[in-house]
């Protein structure tokens, strides 16, 4: 009986590490070094000419959707300039899902919009895309964008989707008054956006 007990708490032992394992593998197939910078884009470059006020702050409800398929993250803006870029990712795996009820569905049906609560809507240029095991990520700029007394949602809109999902999508990235921090250009951030505006 005694040896029994031993086994049983081998095997407990030896399961709960194989979670963890698995948890902090699944954490690092996740990362995205590349997306988590800033992107030097021509909207960026004149947006930053017009104002260099650069300031970040996390994505509210930790940046995950209420289904957990979309993830917001290294939000950067520039408030007087009505700029916003900012990094997103889904996991194919729901995707792979909505294929097996919907057989016409493709992720060229997939595309996002910023709206705020005045009832405003943005499309965004889509600036870098990458795949990395079953994410798919992209990083999102918007322009003319209103920050004054705004909330602005994030929405992942799949056409075949629409009336199911709703909001569920979704990811508040601002609200007003909600407290920023400044964006801290790294060397080569801050070379290319230097380099660009000397040369102009």
């Amino acid at each position: 009986m005694q040896r029994l007990g031993k086994i049983l708490k081998i095997v407990l032992i030896v399961a709960i590490v194989a979670v963890i394992v698995l948890l902090a593998v699944n954490m690092i197939k996740s990362n995205h070094k590349e997306l988590e910078e800033l992107t030097i884009t021509e909207n960026l470059k004149k947006a930053y000419a017009n104002s260099s006020d650069l300031r970040t702050h996390s994505p509210t409800d930790e940046g995950f959707s209420p289904n957990g398929g979309l993830y917001a993250y290294s939000l950067v803006y520039i408030e007087k300039s009505g700029y916003l870029q900012l990094s997103v990712r889904y996991n194919t795996r729901h995707m792979d899902d909505i294929a097996s009820t919907y057989p016409d569905f493709d992720e060229s049906k997939i595309y996002y919009t910023l709206t705020d609560n005045k009832g405003n809507t943005y499309t965004p240029n889509i600036v870098e895309k990458s795949s990395k095991y079953h994410y798919e990520y992209f990083k999102l700029e918007f322009t003319n964008v209103d920050f004054t007394d705004t909330e602005l949602t994030l929405n992942m809109i799949i056409d075949v989707l629409s009336d199911v999902i709703g909001d569920k999508n979704s990811v508040v990235l601002h609200k007003s008054g909600e407290q920023s921090l400044p964006y801290q250009l790294n060397a080569e951030e801050g070379s290319a956006i230097s380099t660009e505006l000397i040369t102009k």
